[in-house]
């Protein structure tokens, strides 16, 4: 079959003109209407910076998972039903105004994005330096360029066209450009309400109050959170055959890349990071990338994702749960969390996992004939064949048909907030040569029917060939060990069997100032071979954890051909019996129970 030679349409024609100040947001609308009509189209931009407004912006209500969802939005790439088209912008700086998602692909196929940045002209996050610090609190200069108001004691941030309150503070030590030792989340949400803010001058903002958490270091540096999850950079909704290569976000009212319910997604190269010219030491408001209950290939390879305030990486899929059997084929079923609500879990022809509440194991499963949603929070489901009498209220259902492959190779991730790559996901998973620095654990493995609600149990997670670097430096607050296993079971060691299935741990570097390095339970196969361990002296050891690797409900775990710079002995904690490990030696352990 003859390939298709896609047509080449320069965004100049229609209107949009580099380093001009202008918007361009009605150029590109107009020079995407164009790129539908062709059977394949490569819409180009010259070197130079786009801005881009949202008052003629396109206009969609999109459900975003892990967002705040609660109205539409503005869109200013809206790449909805497309087909065969790629947007090449090398050397292109694409500029947002006010509150706009960038880009929206949404139930579109074969779409490659490549050579641009995104960023705001006004971030919605803000920054400081700790000028002084005493026993009440402590005193922050706002750097240049970010415009607040304090009224009634009530702080708050303004921007193009928005206005939004403090709601946290986290810090940071400028000599790392990382999170600050020892600290996390202590000011933030309930925390933050704890203190009182005066302004002693102008620029200069003193908080007071909160006596009981630990002090700030004079010198660093603190961020203002003040917004909200509801503009990522990057929607990914619905699509087959993604590619987002060369691009870097600089900031997003969000997420840096959202992908939900789409099949194969690449990111080849794609980064966050700051800019270069300024000394803002934050990027996304959340995660830098983000899957949920996507399918085929997960693919993220030599990214650089930094300085984001949650992690760099999470993948997972939505736990519903039963709200009650309405007729012996029907199930009530209900969303959670608010920032699942909404979200696409189920379609006719997919098998859906029956799921015990209190130990996350899979009971059974059967095939869906209809879905019919009521609202944001309930929907029916209906099975082929009528259902078991052990379903009961409180259990979950998961999508077993929508399931991934994810390979992860080449990235390095550090100076965020929080961990780093979190991976719940049933299909193969392949961690190789990556380099991993977070203040929380560098792999957090985990599922939960509580909370979150995000599934599932993993089948087969190879971790290889990675360099670890000082994670936990924020210890315990998000991670207890380097890398954490902690499916939310209420008691793992009579659930009846295990969560997670094969997990290797192999020809690793853990360079680390402390003492563990895996923390889990309910792993039915655990290897830890052929890592090499090595101290730090980055940071004091937390003292938290006297264990190297502490499991528990595990079934068998293989250790062989591990090597140490310093002591050659450590020690194990395996289903509740301590054990002294010489580390070089072959011990396979079943540690099925106490």
């Amino acid at each position: 079959m003859k390939a298709t030679i896609p047509a080449v349409i320069e965004v100049t024609q229609y209107g949009a003109r580099p380093d001009s100040g202008e918007d361009a947001t009605l150029a590109v609308f107009r020079a995407l209407q164009q790129c539908r009509e062709m059977e394949a189209a490569v819409l180009r931009f010259a070197p130079g910076r786009y801005d881009f407004w949202p008052e003629l912006a396109y206009e969609k209500e999109v459900v975003i998972s892990n967002h705040d969802n609660d109205g539409r939005r503005k869109i200013a790439f809206p790449l909805i039903g497309m087909k065969q088209l790629s947007i090449e912008a090398p050397q292109a700086e694409f500029v947002f105004h006010g509150l706009i998602i960038p880009f929206l692909l949404d139930n579109s196929s074969n779409i490659r994005l490549s050579g641009f940045s995104i960023d705001w002209e006004v971030p919605m996050m803000a920054q400081g330096s700790i000028t002084e610090v005493f026993e009440e609190g402590f005193e922050i200069r706002v750097d240049e360029g970010y415009a607040y108001e304090l009224t009634d004691g009530k702080l708050s941030f303004q921007g193009e066209g928005w206005s939004r309150e403090v709601w946290g503070l986290i810090e940071y030590d400028p000599a790392t450009q990382a999170t600050a030792y020892g600290s996390a989340d202590q000011w933030s949400w309930g925390h933050y309400k704890e203190l009182q803010v005066t302004e002693p001058e102008p620029g200069v903002l003193r908080f007071s109050g909160n006596r009981t958490r630990r002090k700030p270091i004079l010198g660093n540096k603190l961020i203002f959170r003040f917004g909200r999850r509801d503009h990522p950079a990057i929607v990914v909704s619905g699509c087959t055959d993604t590619v987002i290569e060369e691009v870097t976000v600089r900031h997003a009212l969000g997420m840096g890349v959202i992908a939900q319910n789409s099949r194969d997604t690449r990111l080849n190269r794609f980064h966050v990071t700051g800019r270069e010219d300024t000394e803002r030491v934050f990027t996304t408001m959340a995660d830098a990338t983000h899957f949920v209950y996507c399918t085929g290939l997960i693919e993220l390879k030599d990214c650089l994702l930094e300085h984001q305030m949650d992690d760099p990486c999470n993948v997972h899929g939505i736990y519903g749960r039963i709200a009650r059997r309405v007729t012996p084929d029907t199930l009530l079923v209900q969303l959670m969390n608010r920032q699942q609500k909404g979200v696409n879990i189920a379609s006719p022809g997919e098998r859906m996992g029956f799921v015990s509440g209190q130990s996350l194991l899979t009971y059974g499963a059967a095939e869906l004939t209809s879905v019919h949603p009521i609202n944001m929070d309930y929907m029916l489901l209906t099975f082929k064949d009528e259902l078991s009498e052990t379903l009961q209220p409180g259990d979950a259902v998961e999508n077993i048909s929508r399931t991934a492959k994810v390979v992860i190779q080449g990235c390095t991730v550090r100076r965020n907030r929080a961990r780093g790559f979190l991976i719940t996901a049933a299909g193969e998973v392949l961690l190789e040569g990556n380099t991993i620095s977070s203040p929380g654990a560098g792999v957090k493995i985990s599922g939960d029917a509580n909370f979150w609600f995000e599934s599932g149990g993993t089948q087969s997670i190879v971790i290889r060939g990675n360099t670890f670097l000082d994670c936990n430096y924020a210890y315990p607050s998000w991670g207890k060990a380097v890398i954490d296993i902690d499916p939310e079971i209420q008691d793992p060691e009579s659930a009846g069997g295990y969560y997670h299935g094969r997990i290797r741990i192999e020809d690793n570097v853990f360079r680390t100032y402390d003492k563990p390095l895996v923390k889990g339970h309910s792993v039915a196969q655990l290897a830890f071979t052929g890592n090499r361990i090595e101290r730090s002296a980055t940071y004091p050891p937390h003292g938290g954890a006297e264990h190297a690797l502490e499991l528990k409900a595990c079934g068998t775990v293989e250790l062989e051909g591990n090597t140490t710079t310093e002591n050659q002995t450590a020690s194990l904690l395996i289903g509740g019996r301590p054990i002294s490990w010489k580390v070089e030696e072959r011990l396979v352990i079943e540690a099925n129970h106490n």
